[in-house]
């Protein structure tokens, strides 16, 4: 076999396999100026998780995200920062380490 076909062999193998791997997806949903979101971004910072944060009070299409975050998942409407979503499965209201690292494992 020629090496332009072991190449591109090999480039379609990786392109299959790295779509394939799922990838944890955190969403926090909070204030720039709440101690509790500052917190917790260092705290996934220092783990190494990754994550998406949004200010909503400085960002009225994210304000508007979060509230159909909240409807998907039928809230109660009640909302403690940092709000964080998983795999756009999960929500934690008032979300910690702890409890993002345990519902990470259960996916």
């Amino acid at each position: 076999m020629s090496l332009k076909k072991l190449t591109l062999i090999g480039s379609i193998f990786l392109a299959f396999g790295f779509a394939s791997m799922q990838t944890n997806k955190v969403v926090i949903y909070g204030s720039d100026s709440c101690n509790h979101c500052i917190d917790l971004k260092k705290d996934l910072d220092s783990v190494k998780i990754g994550y998406q944060f949004h200010d909503v009070e400085q960002n009225m299409e994210k304000e508007s995200e979060m509230i159909a975050v909240l409807n998907k998942h039928r809230s109660d409407g009640y909302v403690t920062f940092p709000l964080v979503e998983i795999n756009g499965e999960k929500l934690i209201n008032g979300a910690t380490l702890a409890l993002i690292k345990e519902a990470l494992k259960e996916d």
